[in-house]
């Protein structure tokens, strides 16, 4: 045998003695009916912490907290993005961030954030516009901070374009950005063509461009990093150990929002839910005790987080976040006395449109109380251009009623002779109203473009002013007086709902996107709202006469409007005082009758009207609770918004309301000699039938009283 031999069977005896040690070592697999051998993991230690004694159960140990948000940099840098434009108003873009704007000539406000350390960057706009604009003669302006930025003719008519304008004006923080369409159609001319000229801006694509939100995770980049999720319609992140056990999420919802100034949606997740679509740009993490204090760290996935320890006080967050000045509120008139309407926020108004509508918005003390026959008066400043086309007009309204119609065709002046128009003052009501000015010009010819005009055909002036009479103290049963005081924070669900729906979670966007317009006296009871369900609707404490929880929930229900809400059922006695009241305050409608004519998608109800502050919204299901929160937001600063003890919100977004007419006026000050006139007539106007039934009780008292004095005087004559 050589040695080349031996070699070779020397080694493979050593390959054949390893492999019968490694099957001899490892446990044989489970036969068929035997349990397989277990084997144990010993979970690793938080830093710092004792390994586990070897026989303990495995839940003795509570798991670590997760590591993403305990702060450093992320490892790959972000990828640059886009810092939004922020609509002022709430639900005005579609859900792809898609805003329209229409007519000849439209105004948008908008807000953009822009974290620290942001250079001066070119403004970029995504826009297309319809076929109809004539380009040659249309124009887009662009204000930032109040300076003009630049302007484009809108070109872009096949799919949405991108123009970008300089940014010198642009600066870390908040930016107040204002864009104004000048659209002039390329075929016809008139009042009709205005509602088929637009242009559409993609949100989500215009803005400035950024690299990143700031080298340093503080609290300027966290609220442009909010900023950029709701601008794109993503809810902010409140990651929490125990999401929906408590109200925390809500009152931070509720806080953020009030110090922001912005329509915050929130949702709140585990902190160990997967991260899921686009990535984030800031986050709330709730993290256990000990995790090291509470402010901002960048997130592993490069996010702004602001970091909130277990316990930690709300009053944190008043430190660490920038209290940002809020949009401007609408103004308070004050009444007796004569008020400038710039004063309420409505200067000088030039306008070339054929179709031009403009409103003064304002708010009525919530204890005045007008429902007689007082004045009054709109002192009108105005003046319109010569040769405009026969039957053009000018329509002034008060909350959407017209109360003088003006030619302006006839005795053209740049400025007219002040004219004086008087109306009723019980057309306006507590809290907020609204005077239009509608303003309709035919087109001369109308198949031809408009020709060119070198100034406006309709100028208002801001001198214009207006009076509106004093009144007691007083004041109807309204959900508007809650509303407009109603913060985020005393948004909840009752206790007793049963229904998963909307539930802890579904009343984060309205908690974050509902702040009070209006301050709560010191040592009066807060507003609340409490939010249900269908199923849950039982619960209200309803105290409206003839109102039913089966008949609220009908007209959130699938039904066809008209269909009836068991107001068959009501008792024949109770139909005689329902008719006995309806008798007394002239009222020919019931509740029953106007809600079996409504249908919605949520129905807000002030059940008791002696506890005014308490408010339910009944939501239909599988409804959008951040549009629903929007709507709702908004409609509280507006003419038309809810009002009365019952409103239902329309698919629309319009709202339709009830008054409970069985409530009367409440006088808040002492009766006197002073004021005697004016509430009587206002007690009057409430129900004139049983005024007058007083009125008629009393002429038979004093003919009572007539009578026995004639026979008493016949008496002694005899």
């Amino acid at each position: 045998m050589t040695r080349k031999d031996r070699l070779r069977r020397t080694c493979c005896a050593v390959f054949m003695a390893l492999g019968l040690a490694g099957a001899f070592a490892l446990p044989a697999p489970a036969q068929e009916g035997e349990e397989a051998p277990l084997i144990q993991i010993v979970p690793v230690p938080p830093s710092g912490g004792a390994l586990p004694e070897p026989g303990a159960e495995p839940e003795q140990y509570a798991p670590a907290p997760i590591q993403r948000d305990l702060g450093g940099r992320a490892p790959q840098p972000r990828m640059p993005v886009v810092m939004p434009l922020l609509s002022t108003a709430p639900n005005a873009a579609d859900q792809n961030g898609i805003l329209r704007v229409q007519g000849e000539y439209a105004s948008e406000a908008f807000r953009l954030f822009l974290p620290p350390m942001t250079q001066a960057a070119q403004l970029t706009l995504s826009y297309r516009s319809t076929i109809n604009v004539l380009p040659e003669r249309s124009l887009v302006q662009v204000f930032v901070n109040g300076r003009e930025a630049g302007s484009f003719a809108p070109s872009s008519f096949a799919g949405f374009s991108r123009v970008s304008l300089p940014g010198t004006d642009l600066r870390p923080g908040v930016n107040d950005v204002r864009i104004v369409f000048r659209h002039h159609h390329r075929i016809f001319c008139g009042t009709d063509v205005s509602f088929s000229l637009w242009s559409e801006l993609d949100l989500r694509q215009s803005g400035v461009q950024v690299a990143d939100f700031g080298d340093l995770p503080d609290a300027e980049a966290f609220v442009a990093g909010i900023a950029s999720h709701v601008a794109r319609g993503q809810p902010l992140e409140i990651r929490s150990p125990a999401p929906g056990h408590d109200t925390l999420a809500r009152d931070i919802a509720a806080r953020l929002g009030n110090r922001l100034g912005l329509y915050l949606p929130v949702r709140e997740v585990s902190s160990w839910a997967p991260a899921t679509g686009p990535a984030a740009a800031a986050r709330i993490s709730i993290l256990p005790a000990g995790n090291g204090g509470t402010g901002f760290r960048r997130g592993g996935d490069g996010a702004i987080v602001l970091v909130l320890e277990e316990g930690t006080p709300l009053s944190e967050i008043d430190r660490l976040v920038p209290d940002l000045p809020p949009p401007p509120r609408t103004a308070l008139l004050q009444p007796g006395v004569t008020t400038p309407i710039s004063d309420l926020g409505y200067a000088d108004h030039g306008t070339t449109a054929h179709y031009d509508r403009s409103d003064v918005i304002f708010r009525m003390p919530d204890d005045w109380l007008i429902l007689a026959s007082q004045k009054a008066e709109l002192g009108f400043d105005y003046g319109f251009s010569d040769g405009l086309p026969a039957g053009a007009l000018l329509l002034v309204k008060v909350n959407g009623e017209t109360v003088r119609l003006l030619p302006l065709d006839t005795g053209a002046e740049e400025r007219l002779p002040r004219l004086q128009i008087r109306f009723n003052a019980r057309m306006l009501r507590p809290g907020v109203n609204a005077i239009t000015f509608e303003a309709m010009i035919p087109g001369d010819p109308p198949d031809q473009p408009c020709p060119v005009r070198h100034g406006p055909m309709l100028t208002i002036y801001g001198d214009t002013d207006l009076t509106v009479p004093d009144s007691p103290d007083m004041a109807m049963a309204d959900m508007g007086t809650a509303l407009a005081r109603l913060d985020g924070s005393r948004i909840a669900t009752p206790p007793e709902a049963l229904a998963p729906e909307p539930g802890p979670a579904g009343i984060l966007p309205l908690a974050g996107m509902i702040r009070p317009l209006i301050p709560v006296q010191e040592g009066a009871e807060p507003p609340q709202l409490m939010v249900i369900g269908p199923a849950d609707a039982p619960l209200m404490p309803l105290g409206l006469t003839g109102v039913t929880a089966q008949g609220l929930v009908n007209v959130i229900s699938a039904r066809p409007a008209g269909t009836a809400t068991g107001a068959d059922e009501v008792p024949p006695l109770e139909r005689a005082r329902l008719f006995l009241r309806n008798l007394v305050t002239d009222d020919a409608g019931r509740a029953e009758d106007w809600l079996a004519a409504q249908s919605g998608v949520a129905v807000l109800v002030q059940p008791d009207p002696a506890q005014p502050r308490s408010l339910w919204l009944l939501v239909a299901p599988r409804t959008d609770l951040t549009w629903l929160a929007g709507e709702l937001s908004a409609a509280r600063d507006q003419a038309g918004g809810p009002a009365g003890q019952i409103a239902v919100l329309r698919a629309d977004g319009s709202w339709s309301n009830w008054r409970d007419p069985a409530q009367p006026p409440r006088m808040l000050e002492p009766l006197s000699a002073a004021n005697l006139t004016v509430v009587l007539g206002s007690y009057a106007s409430w129900a004139p039938l049983g005024f007058m039934g007083i009125l008629l009780v009393l002429a038979w008292l004093s003919g009572l009283v007539a009578l026995t004095f004639v026979l008493a005087t016949r008496e002694r004559r005899r």
